[in-house]
């Protein structure tokens, strides 16, 4: 049957053709687009795969750079058992390097305690040297920065040269490429240095990175931790705090020692949206942001020394590899949507195009099939005859749909490294063929179904 089928379609090329083509182009597409997910996915996984300590950040907060903490938990989180090295961390937008603005892919400046970082026995920046040497206790005072090899690479650098940031000149000490998408886009410098380059506040930071001693669970860890900050105050993070990333880093000390007050008063003032955009307006073009108004900013945020349901709140979080990596598919979580129904939009049209194409093959076939079943076909024999080109269609059409989506992903992750991490995995192309067998199949249903029901004799006189 399947031998007949095929010959049948061999028969009209131009027709099987153009079906071929609609469906090989939707499941492309399909490879396409759930292999930008998976190479969120990869590079999420890639990413905080290196990471095995804790990270504090600001609760709510998504990433580190969007984090403000109080600067004087460090000696705090050091003296807690079990901790080993803790490390500070100020992140910061690079918006300008070597005199051209920074749109895509995101640069960020890094301004790290030195000492803390090389006493770290898992150290992702420092293991992923490919040239010159990391930073060192030479470098505090300094302008000296360590850079990811493709920033290096786009601008034309090497270790030696001097590197223009946001107008600052830095001397490059080292290079490194851990291999990540997300990991090798940072310039690191010394902390205290980039708090005076880039106006951060001195009474804050982005996060701290907390390395346990060896054999110390990081759920345990983190519950020591916590119990010694439990008397802490931070605000909860906001979409409206990106208003403080205009300067580096808002003043914090009205944020940090507020009361619950705030919480009797409720909400402050609504953010001016206007300043808002005339910010995002502003970074976009690579202009110095406009100073918002701090005081009112975090007064609006206010603290929350105790949960919605009248617990004792955790002053920060302390997130896990694991941890991390549930945050990031619940950021996912829309995009996976959005994805899955751009590719559904892209199959109901090849499936369209399948049904066109076997209903027409059927109409221009309506002789023969009525002299077949005059010569004793069954209706079974009709559907299976039908349905078996289709299904050819679908098994040839998922085979190069996901032939083409896989190559193309390949081509464009080589053509853009810095900008593109697509993945379509071995799981990804068996179910893009699968599904394209199956929307194959049922686009010839309903023609077979059509054809089944003609008497020979009204097919013979119809054609």
């Amino acid at each position: 049957m399947f031998g007949f089928a095929f010959r049948n379609l061999l028969s009209r090329p131009a027709r099987s053709a153009l079906a071929l083509a609609g469906l090989t182009v939707a499941i492309a597409g399909m490879v396409g687009l759930f292999g930008v997910k998976g190479g969120l996915e990869a590079a999420a996984q890639d990413a905080f795969g290196k990471v095995d300590g804790l990270t504090a950040i600001q609760p709510g907060a998504p990433v580190p750079l969007l984090s403000r903490l109080p600067a004087h938990w460090e000696p705090q989180i050091a003296a807690v058992s079990g901790v080993e090295t803790v490390v500070t961390d100020v992140w910061n937008r690079a918006n300008v390097i070597e005199g051209k603005t920074v749109v895509s892919p995101p640069r960020f400046l890094l301004g790290t305690s030195i000492v803390e970082r090389n006493q770290l026995r898992n150290g992702v920046y420092r293991e992923a040297l490919t040239a010159g040497r990391f930073l060192n206790e030479s470098d505090l005072g300094t302008t000296h920065v360590y850079v990811a090899a493709p920033i290096l690479e786009e601008h034309g650098k090497q270790v030696g040269d001097t590197l223009i940031v946001d107008g600052i000149e830095c001397e490059i000490v080292g290079a490194y490429e851990v291999g990540s998408l997300f990991l090798d886009a940072a310039i690191l410098m010394d902390l205290p240095t980039m708090r005076q380059v880039t106006r951060f506040d001195p009474n804050s930071v982005s996060n701290y990175y907390i390395e346990g001693d060896p054999g110390v669970e990081p759920a345990e860890l983190k519950g020591r931790i916590l119990d010694a900050l439990r008397d802490e105050r931070t605000t909860d993070w906001r979409p409206s705090s990106l208003l403080a990333l205009g300067g580096g880093g808002a003043s914090l000390d009205g944020a940090f020692d507020a009361d619950a007050q705030s919480d009797a008063d409720g909400p402050g003032p609504a953010p001016d949206f206007t300043t808002l955009f005339n910010s995002l307006d502003a970074a976009a073009r690579g202009k110095p942001l406009p100073e918002p108004d701090y005081a009112q900013l975090f007064d609006s945020l206010g603290a929350a020394p105790t949960a919605a349901g009248g617990e004792r709140r955790d002053p920060v979080e302390l997130r896990t590899m694991d941890e991390w990596l549930e945050q990031f598919d619940s950021f996912t979580a829309d995009l996976d949507l959005f994805l899955q129904i751009l590719g559904a939009t892209g199959v109901l049209i090849a499936v369209f195009g399948v049904v066109n194409t076997m209903l027409m093959s059927v109409s221009e076939r309506i002789i023969e099939f009525g002299i077949l079943k005059a010569n004793g076909w069954g209706k079974r024999d009709v559907v299976q005859l039908i349905c078996s080109e289709s299904l050819i269609l679908g098994v040839v059409g998922g085979l190069l749909g996901a032939a083409f989506g896989w190559a193309a992903t390949e081509i464009l992750n080589v053509t853009f490294p810095d900008r593109l991490n697509l993945y379509a995995g071995p799981g990804l192309l068996s179910f893009a063929v699968a599904f394209s067998t199956v929307v194959g199949t049922l686009g010839g249903l309903y023609p077979a179904l059509w054809a089944m029901r003609m008497q020979p004799m009204d097919a013979i006189r119809r054609g």
